[in-house]
């Protein structure tokens, strides 16, 4: 009974340690595509194919989410944006609405973001993006000016007025919802 109670442990661990070898395999196989698939993108970069370049990023990302990453295919956009504005906006908005959300505390994503949207007079998203970067520290002298002008320059919610009066100066108060 003893010989059959050793057998079996002597396997168990067998099988963990072959788990184990397993995993970490994986995850070296893993690190070496991500290492591979950023080397790609970049000779592709330095060689302005910046539309191969993003492919690359993407499946680098794929591999593993990482911040700079996304900073990387945010440049390629950038860059096939003065080639071809046209066919890029789209998939350059799609990509920025992702990479936001991921990292809505990083200027140069944010600072793509609006600067995009502001091509589309999308200010609405503008105003949601700036709020959600201010809300994860990102108070920069930039990021608040921008906020400030989004804020008062444009008009984000239709409204109806309910009162009007006139001030001194030219100046209207109005009453809404909220409150003159």
């Amino acid at each position: 009974m003893k010989k059959i109670h050793v057998i079996i442990a002597i396997c168990l661990v067998a099988v963990c340690v072959v788990g184990w070898l397993t995993v970490a395999s994986q995850g070296v196989k893993k690190n070496n595509l991500y290492s591979d698939y950023i080397k790609e993108a970049d000779a592709l970069m330095e060689r302005g194919l910046y539309q191969r370049a993003i492919s690359s990023y993407n499946l680098a990302l794929n591999e593993k989410s990482e911040e700079e990453v996304y900073l990387k295919i945010n440049e390629a956009y950038v860059l096939r944006y003065k080639e071809a504005p046209e066919e890029t906006l789209d998939d350059h908005l799609d990509f920025l609405d992702l990479a936001v959300s991921a990292y809505p505390g990083n200027s140069t994503l944010v600072d793509s973001f609006v600067e995009m949207y502001y091509i589309e007079s999308r200010y609405e998203e503008i105003y949601n993006c700036l709020i959600a970067a201010v809300k994860n520290g990102n108070n920069s002298p930039k990021i608040m000016s921008e906020l400030r002008k989004v804020r008062y320059t444009f008009d984000l919610r239709r409204g109806v007025f309910s009162g009007i009066k006139q001030s001194v100066g030219n100046c209207y108060a109005v009453k809404n919802d909220d409150g003159w």
